[in-house]
Protein backbone atom coordinates (compact mmCIF):
# COMPACT_ATOMS: atom_id res chain seq x y z
CA UNK A 1 0.00 0.00 0.00
CA UNK A 2 0.96 3.52 -0.79
CA UNK A 3 -0.13 6.96 -1.24
CA UNK A 4 -2.01 5.90 -4.81
CA UNK A 5 -4.03 4.14 -2.94
CA UNK A 6 -5.41 6.75 -1.01
CA UNK A 7 -8.69 7.88 -2.20
CA UNK A 8 -8.77 10.89 -4.15
CA UNK A 9 -10.25 14.04 -2.12
CA UNK A 10 -9.61 11.86 1.48
CA UNK A 11 -8.14 12.65 4.59
CA UNK A 12 -4.81 12.06 3.32
CA UNK A 13 -3.31 12.44 6.60
CA UNK A 14 -5.51 9.82 8.61
CA UNK A 15 -4.88 7.80 5.65
CA UNK A 16 -1.58 7.46 5.91
CA UNK A 17 -1.25 7.02 9.94
CA UNK A 18 -3.43 4.24 9.32
CA UNK A 19 -0.72 3.16 6.48
CA UNK A 20 1.91 3.18 8.77
CA UNK A 21 0.79 1.78 11.68
CA UNK A 22 -1.09 -1.61 9.90
CA UNK A 23 2.98 -1.70 8.06
CA UNK A 24 4.53 -1.60 11.04
CA UNK A 25 2.37 -4.29 12.91
CA UNK A 26 2.76 -6.63 9.98
CA UNK A 27 6.25 -5.91 10.03
CA UNK A 28 6.15 -6.72 13.75
CA UNK A 29 4.45 -9.78 13.39
CA UNK A 30 7.00 -11.63 10.76
CA UNK A 31 4.42 -10.68 7.62
CA UNK A 32 6.78 -9.12 5.69
CA UNK A 33 9.76 -6.94 6.18
CA UNK A 34 9.99 -3.08 5.36
CA UNK A 35 12.50 -4.20 2.85
CA UNK A 36 9.84 -6.25 1.05
CA UNK A 37 7.78 -3.96 1.29
CA UNK A 38 10.16 -1.18 -0.39
CA UNK A 39 10.87 -3.68 -3.00
CA UNK A 40 7.32 -4.37 -4.05
CA UNK A 41 6.49 -0.46 -4.02
CA UNK A 42 9.27 -0.07 -5.96
CA UNK A 43 7.99 -2.89 -8.80
CA UNK A 44 4.76 -1.40 -8.86
CA UNK A 45 6.50 2.10 -9.63
CA UNK A 46 8.33 0.26 -12.67
CA UNK A 47 5.33 -1.04 -14.76
CA UNK A 48 4.15 1.15 -17.20
CA UNK A 49 1.48 0.93 -20.05
CA UNK A 50 3.79 -0.37 -22.41
CA UNK A 51 3.10 -4.35 -20.67
CA UNK A 52 -0.13 -4.07 -22.52
CA UNK A 53 0.86 -2.38 -25.57
CA UNK A 54 3.34 -5.45 -26.07
CA UNK A 55 0.27 -7.02 -25.77
CA UNK A 56 -2.04 -5.17 -28.07
CA UNK A 57 0.77 -5.09 -31.35
CA UNK A 58 1.15 -8.95 -30.82
CA UNK A 59 -2.27 -9.03 -31.63
CA UNK A 60 -2.52 -7.13 -34.25
CA UNK A 61 -0.26 -8.97 -35.97
CA UNK A 62 -0.96 -12.75 -35.09
CA UNK A 63 -4.63 -13.40 -35.67
CA UNK A 64 -4.54 -16.73 -33.86
CA UNK A 65 -2.73 -14.89 -30.54
CA UNK A 66 -5.70 -11.99 -30.75
CA UNK A 67 -7.87 -15.00 -30.76
CA UNK A 68 -6.31 -16.41 -27.39
CA UNK A 69 -6.55 -13.00 -25.98
CA UNK A 70 -10.01 -12.35 -26.14
CA UNK A 71 -10.72 -15.78 -25.04
CA UNK A 72 -8.61 -15.58 -21.94
CA UNK A 73 -6.96 -12.25 -21.47
CA UNK A 74 -4.61 -13.27 -18.09
CA UNK A 75 -3.51 -16.35 -20.44
CA UNK A 76 -2.87 -14.67 -23.45
CA UNK A 77 -0.47 -11.78 -21.09
CA UNK A 78 1.59 -14.99 -19.33
CA UNK A 79 2.51 -16.04 -23.16
CA UNK A 80 4.34 -13.11 -23.43
CA UNK A 81 5.87 -13.88 -19.83
CA UNK A 82 3.31 -10.80 -18.03
CA UNK A 83 2.40 -12.47 -14.67
CA UNK A 84 -1.60 -10.66 -13.95
CA UNK A 85 -1.49 -12.65 -10.58
CA UNK A 86 -5.06 -14.28 -9.64
CA UNK A 87 -6.98 -11.41 -11.28
CA UNK A 88 -9.38 -12.21 -14.41
CA UNK A 89 -8.16 -9.96 -17.25
CA UNK A 90 -10.69 -9.58 -19.90
CA UNK A 91 -9.46 -8.03 -22.68
CA UNK A 92 -12.47 -6.56 -25.18
CA UNK A 93 -11.73 -5.30 -28.75
CA UNK A 94 -12.87 -2.25 -30.67
CA UNK A 95 -14.35 -2.54 -34.18
CA UNK A 96 -15.53 0.12 -36.37
CA UNK A 97 -19.50 -0.63 -35.14
CA UNK A 98 -18.50 -0.58 -31.36
CA UNK A 99 -16.30 1.15 -28.91
CA UNK A 100 -15.23 0.12 -25.29
CA UNK A 101 -13.95 2.44 -22.29
CA UNK A 102 -13.31 0.83 -19.06
CA UNK A 103 -14.10 2.51 -15.32
CA UNK A 104 -14.02 0.99 -11.97
CA UNK A 105 -17.56 2.82 -9.83
CA UNK A 106 -16.41 1.58 -6.84
CA UNK A 107 -13.26 2.73 -6.47
CA UNK A 108 -10.03 2.52 -8.61
CA UNK A 109 -9.85 -0.93 -9.82
CA UNK A 110 -7.16 -0.91 -12.89
CA UNK A 111 -5.02 -3.87 -14.57
CA UNK A 112 -2.07 -2.34 -12.90
CA UNK A 113 0.05 -5.36 -13.60
CA UNK A 114 -0.35 -4.29 -16.96
CA UNK A 115 -0.60 -0.56 -17.45
CA UNK A 116 1.30 0.64 -14.37
CA UNK A 117 -0.46 3.36 -12.15
CA UNK A 118 -3.90 4.67 -13.14
CA UNK A 119 -4.38 8.14 -13.72
CA UNK A 120 -6.04 10.45 -11.21
CA UNK A 121 -8.87 11.04 -13.41
CA UNK A 122 -9.76 7.71 -13.19
CA UNK A 123 -9.85 7.96 -9.85
CA UNK A 124 -11.64 10.74 -9.95
CA UNK A 125 -15.60 10.72 -8.28
CA UNK A 126 -16.37 13.08 -11.99
CA UNK A 127 -14.72 10.19 -14.55
CA UNK A 128 -16.29 7.38 -12.19
CA UNK A 129 -19.83 8.59 -12.16
CA UNK A 130 -20.14 10.63 -15.42
CA UNK A 131 -18.68 7.57 -18.35
CA UNK A 132 -21.07 5.47 -17.53
CA UNK A 133 -24.01 7.65 -17.48
CA UNK A 134 -22.84 10.01 -20.97
CA UNK A 135 -20.30 7.69 -21.98
CA UNK A 136 -20.30 9.77 -25.25
CA UNK A 137 -20.28 13.42 -23.85
CA UNK A 138 -17.04 12.10 -21.42
CA UNK A 139 -15.30 10.99 -24.54
CA UNK A 140 -16.17 14.01 -26.53
CA UNK A 141 -14.11 16.06 -23.44
CA UNK A 142 -11.35 13.77 -23.89
CA UNK A 143 -11.35 14.83 -27.65
CA UNK A 144 -12.81 11.22 -29.08
CA UNK A 145 -15.75 12.27 -30.70
CA UNK A 146 -17.39 8.85 -32.31
CA UNK A 147 -19.93 8.44 -35.11
CA UNK A 148 -23.38 8.19 -34.09
CA UNK A 149 -23.22 5.27 -35.61
CA UNK A 150 -20.80 3.33 -33.00
CA UNK A 151 -22.35 1.87 -29.81
CA UNK A 152 -20.45 2.32 -26.99
CA UNK A 153 -19.67 -0.08 -23.97
CA UNK A 154 -18.82 0.60 -20.60
CA UNK A 155 -16.94 -1.89 -18.64
CA UNK A 156 -16.96 -2.12 -14.83
CA UNK A 157 -13.60 -3.74 -13.31
CA UNK A 158 -13.93 -5.39 -10.14
CA UNK A 159 -11.98 -6.87 -7.01
CA UNK A 160 -11.24 -10.17 -8.96
CA UNK A 161 -11.89 -8.87 -12.84
CA UNK A 162 -9.86 -6.00 -14.63
CA UNK A 163 -10.28 -4.84 -18.33
CA UNK A 164 -8.35 -4.04 -21.25
CA UNK A 165 -9.10 -2.70 -24.35
CA UNK A 166 -7.89 -4.20 -27.82
CA UNK A 167 -7.99 -0.91 -29.76
CA UNK A 168 -8.01 -1.06 -33.92
CA UNK A 169 -5.41 -1.19 -35.62
CA UNK A 170 -4.41 2.22 -37.78
CA UNK A 171 -4.06 2.52 -41.47
CA UNK A 172 -1.25 2.79 -43.09
CA UNK A 173 0.66 0.33 -41.10
CA UNK A 174 1.11 -2.39 -42.79
CA UNK A 175 4.48 -4.03 -42.31
CA UNK A 176 5.21 -2.74 -39.32
CA UNK A 177 7.24 -4.67 -36.43
CA UNK A 178 5.64 -5.12 -33.19
CA UNK A 179 7.35 -2.71 -31.70
CA UNK A 180 7.10 -0.10 -34.39
CA UNK A 181 2.83 -0.85 -33.48
CA UNK A 182 3.26 -0.80 -29.91
CA UNK A 183 4.81 2.60 -30.20
CA UNK A 184 1.39 3.76 -31.27
CA UNK A 185 -0.34 2.57 -28.35
CA UNK A 186 -1.34 4.95 -25.60
CA UNK A 187 -2.32 4.11 -22.10
CA UNK A 188 -5.44 6.18 -22.96
CA UNK A 189 -6.11 3.98 -25.52
CA UNK A 190 -6.01 1.06 -24.02
CA UNK A 191 -8.61 2.65 -21.15
CA UNK A 192 -11.08 3.49 -24.24
CA UNK A 193 -10.72 7.46 -23.99
CA UNK A 194 -8.50 7.92 -26.84
CA UNK A 195 -7.45 6.02 -29.80
CA UNK A 196 -4.28 5.22 -31.25
CA UNK A 197 -1.88 7.59 -32.15
CA UNK A 198 -1.52 7.87 -36.36
CA UNK A 199 1.23 6.79 -38.25
CA UNK A 200 2.14 10.26 -39.40
CA UNK A 201 2.27 11.15 -35.27
CA UNK A 202 4.44 8.38 -33.97
CA UNK A 203 7.88 9.31 -35.44
CA UNK A 204 9.33 6.44 -33.03
CA UNK A 205 8.43 9.00 -30.22
CA UNK A 206 5.14 7.96 -28.04
CA UNK A 207 2.15 10.62 -27.81
CA UNK A 208 1.75 12.64 -24.52
CA UNK A 209 -1.07 10.93 -22.46
CA UNK A 210 -4.06 12.69 -21.83
CA UNK A 211 -5.09 13.96 -25.29
CA UNK A 212 -6.26 12.70 -28.41
CA UNK A 213 -3.61 12.82 -30.54
CA UNK A 214 -5.86 12.98 -33.91
CA UNK A 215 -8.51 15.26 -33.00
CA UNK A 216 -8.15 18.84 -33.40
CA UNK A 217 -10.05 19.76 -30.28
CA UNK A 218 -7.26 18.50 -28.03
CA UNK A 219 -6.00 22.00 -27.62
CA UNK A 220 -8.88 22.52 -25.83
CA UNK A 221 -8.06 19.64 -22.67
CA UNK A 222 -6.27 19.79 -20.12
CA UNK A 223 -3.32 17.40 -19.71
CA UNK A 224 -1.94 14.82 -17.91
CA UNK A 225 -3.58 13.09 -14.61
CA UNK A 226 -6.85 15.02 -14.74
CA UNK A 227 -10.39 15.01 -16.72
CA UNK A 228 -10.17 17.18 -19.85
CA UNK A 229 -11.45 20.42 -19.51
CA UNK A 230 -14.61 21.48 -21.16
CA UNK A 231 -14.77 25.14 -23.01
CA UNK A 232 -17.71 26.32 -24.19
CA UNK A 233 -18.82 29.51 -26.10
CA UNK A 234 -22.16 30.51 -24.91
CA UNK A 235 -24.31 33.83 -25.50
CA UNK A 236 -24.88 35.79 -22.50
CA UNK A 237 -27.20 38.69 -21.66
CA UNK A 238 -27.11 41.99 -19.83
CA UNK A 239 -29.58 43.52 -17.43
CA UNK A 240 -30.04 46.26 -15.26
CA UNK A 241 -31.96 46.68 -12.47
CA UNK A 242 -32.60 48.48 -9.34
CA UNK A 243 -29.54 48.34 -6.95
CA UNK A 244 -31.69 47.73 -4.45
CA UNK A 245 -31.59 44.60 -1.94
CA UNK A 246 -33.72 41.61 -3.36
CA UNK A 247 -33.61 42.39 -7.17
CA UNK A 248 -31.47 39.37 -7.77
CA UNK A 249 -33.78 37.18 -5.84
CA UNK A 250 -36.71 38.60 -7.22
CA UNK A 251 -35.69 37.97 -11.03
CA UNK A 252 -34.13 34.61 -10.44
CA UNK A 253 -37.70 33.14 -8.64
CA UNK A 254 -39.35 34.72 -11.68
CA UNK A 255 -37.25 32.96 -13.98
CA UNK A 256 -37.00 29.89 -12.43
CA UNK A 257 -41.05 29.94 -12.25
CA UNK A 258 -40.80 30.34 -15.81
CA UNK A 259 -38.49 27.14 -16.19
CA UNK A 260 -35.49 29.06 -17.42
CA UNK A 261 -32.60 27.03 -16.61
CA UNK A 262 -29.29 29.24 -16.22
CA UNK A 263 -25.72 28.32 -16.64
CA UNK A 264 -24.29 31.43 -14.80
CA UNK A 265 -25.41 34.27 -13.26
CA UNK A 266 -23.41 37.51 -12.13
CA UNK A 267 -24.54 40.86 -10.51
CA UNK A 268 -22.29 43.81 -9.53
CA UNK A 269 -23.25 47.41 -9.02
CA UNK A 270 -23.05 50.00 -12.37
CA UNK A 271 -23.46 53.37 -11.09
CA UNK A 272 -26.33 54.41 -9.64
CA UNK A 273 -28.28 50.76 -11.31
CA UNK A 274 -27.25 47.25 -10.56
CA UNK A 275 -25.61 45.12 -13.51
CA UNK A 276 -27.05 41.44 -14.14
CA UNK A 277 -25.02 38.92 -16.72
CA UNK A 278 -27.46 35.96 -17.57
CA UNK A 279 -26.12 32.93 -19.06
CA UNK A 280 -28.85 30.80 -20.18
CA UNK A 281 -28.92 27.31 -21.37
CA UNK A 282 -31.38 28.25 -23.66
CA UNK A 283 -31.52 31.61 -25.57
CA UNK A 284 -34.74 31.72 -26.56
CA UNK A 285 -36.40 30.48 -23.30
CA UNK A 286 -35.21 33.11 -21.33
CA UNK A 287 -35.93 35.93 -24.16
CA UNK A 288 -39.36 34.76 -24.06
CA UNK A 289 -39.36 34.38 -20.40
CA UNK A 290 -38.12 38.43 -20.17
CA UNK A 291 -40.22 39.48 -22.83
CA UNK A 292 -43.30 38.04 -20.37
CA UNK A 293 -41.74 39.59 -16.96
CA UNK A 294 -40.65 42.86 -18.75
CA UNK A 295 -37.10 42.23 -18.05
CA UNK A 296 -35.07 44.39 -20.63
CA UNK A 297 -32.28 42.49 -22.04
CA UNK A 298 -29.98 43.51 -24.44
CA UNK A 299 -28.15 42.25 -27.58
CA UNK A 300 -26.61 38.48 -27.27
CA UNK A 301 -22.96 38.63 -26.30
CA UNK A 302 -20.36 36.19 -26.59
CA UNK A 303 -18.73 34.21 -23.24
CA UNK A 304 -16.49 31.53 -22.61
CA UNK A 305 -17.51 28.51 -19.41
CA UNK A 306 -14.78 26.13 -18.17
CA UNK A 307 -15.96 23.16 -16.16
CA UNK A 308 -13.18 20.50 -15.22
CA UNK A 309 -11.69 18.93 -12.43
CA UNK A 310 -10.96 20.95 -9.31
CA UNK A 311 -6.90 20.90 -9.10
CA UNK A 312 -4.12 23.52 -8.12
CA UNK A 313 -3.76 25.76 -11.68
CA UNK A 314 -7.11 24.73 -13.13
CA UNK A 315 -7.36 27.59 -15.64
CA UNK A 316 -3.48 28.23 -15.83
CA UNK A 317 -3.23 26.45 -18.99
CA UNK A 318 -6.32 28.27 -20.67
CA UNK A 319 -5.70 31.92 -19.77
CA UNK A 320 -1.62 31.50 -20.70
CA UNK A 321 -2.48 30.47 -23.65
CA UNK A 322 -4.99 34.02 -24.10
CA UNK A 323 -1.86 35.82 -22.88
CA UNK A 324 -0.13 34.39 -25.33
CA UNK A 325 -1.70 35.15 -28.40
CA UNK A 326 -1.93 38.60 -26.60
CA UNK A 327 -5.72 38.41 -26.34
CA UNK A 328 -6.81 40.61 -23.13
CA UNK A 329 -9.59 39.24 -20.49
CA UNK A 330 -11.83 41.68 -19.53
CA UNK A 331 -13.73 39.78 -16.32
CA UNK A 332 -13.73 36.30 -14.80
CA UNK A 333 -15.15 34.71 -12.12
CA UNK A 334 -14.14 31.11 -11.02
CA UNK A 335 -15.67 28.93 -8.20
CA UNK A 336 -15.31 24.84 -7.12
CA UNK A 337 -18.25 22.91 -7.91
CA UNK A 338 -17.75 20.46 -5.11
CA UNK A 339 -17.55 16.80 -5.63
CA UNK A 340 -13.78 17.64 -7.15
CA UNK A 341 -14.75 19.38 -9.82
CA UNK A 342 -14.54 23.38 -10.36
CA UNK A 343 -16.35 26.15 -12.89
CA UNK A 344 -15.30 29.32 -14.50
CA UNK A 345 -16.53 31.83 -16.68
CA UNK A 346 -14.68 34.47 -18.73
CA UNK A 347 -15.42 37.69 -20.65
CA UNK A 348 -13.31 39.16 -23.55
CA UNK A 349 -13.93 42.01 -25.72
CA UNK A 350 -16.39 41.39 -28.92
CA UNK A 351 -14.38 41.73 -31.72
CA UNK A 352 -11.63 38.38 -29.67
CA UNK A 353 -14.73 35.97 -29.22
CA UNK A 354 -13.87 34.52 -32.68
CA UNK A 355 -10.21 34.59 -32.12
CA UNK A 356 -10.81 32.94 -28.49
CA UNK A 357 -13.11 30.37 -30.00
CA UNK A 358 -10.47 29.13 -32.77
CA UNK A 359 -7.83 29.59 -30.67
CA UNK A 360 -9.16 27.19 -27.62
CA UNK A 361 -11.33 25.26 -30.32
CA UNK A 362 -14.48 25.26 -29.20
CA UNK A 363 -17.68 26.07 -30.79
Amino acid sequence: MNDRAIPVGADRGYYRRMQAAVEELLILKGVFTAADVTRQVEAMESRSYERGARMVARAWVDTAYKARMLADGSAAAEELGLRVGPLRLVVVENTPEAHNVIVCTLCSCYPRMLLGIPPEWYKSRPYRSRVVREPRVVLAEFGLRLPDRVRIRVHDSTADMRYMVLPMRPAGTEGWSEERLASLVTRDALIGVALPAQPSHSRGLRPREGRAIDSPSSRALTRRNAMADTIRRLDYFVAQVPDQPGQGARILEALRNEGVNLLAFSGFPSGKKAQIDLVPEDPAALKAAAKKLKLKLGPAKACFVVQGDDRVGALTDTLGRLAEAKINVTATQAVTAGMGRFGAIFWVKPRDAAKVAKLLAVG
